[in-house]
């Protein structure tokens, strides 16, 4: 026989009113108006700040994803040629985006319009 127990919690949180709501809606006389005018301006910052936050982060990580760290996830080696075997091969910086823009590889299409990343990226790997 199974039985069962119910058990009744009551949980009361006590928060104290620190925030001063005359600030946020000085027009209103009534105290109720005064923290429904506060609560409503809060919850329309809220969103805005955590959007600001959150594109803030997304700009500094994408900011560091330039140069030779585009190139080094195909050019390890075993897809394409590592940095060590590119520096043997090329000696300038004009050669190597010369090369990289004649290469008939598809997987260098997008990289090919984008001159100013291939210099970046051979500056990267030590090239002059």
């Amino acid at each position: 026989m199974i039985t069962y127990i119910r058990i009744k919690i009551k949980i009361i949180i006590v928060v104290p009113n620190h925030l001063d709501y005359v600030s946020f809606h000085p027009i209103s006389t009534n105290d109720s108006n005064k923290v429904k005018g506060g609560e409503m301006i809060m919850r329309k910052l809220l969103p805005i700040f955590i959007i600001v936050c959150f594109v803030t982060f997304c700009v500094c990580v994408l900011a560091d994803a330039g140069g030779w760290d585009q190139c080094k996830v195909c050019h390890n080696g075993n897809l394409a040629p590592n940095e060590k075997d590119l520096k043997e091969k090329y000696k300038t910086v004009d050669e190597l985006v010369k090369a990289a823009k004649r290469t008939e590889d598809p997987m260098m299409d997008p990289f090919k319009k984008n001159e100013k990343l291939l210099r970046e990226a051979a500056k990267d790997i030590g090239l002059k």
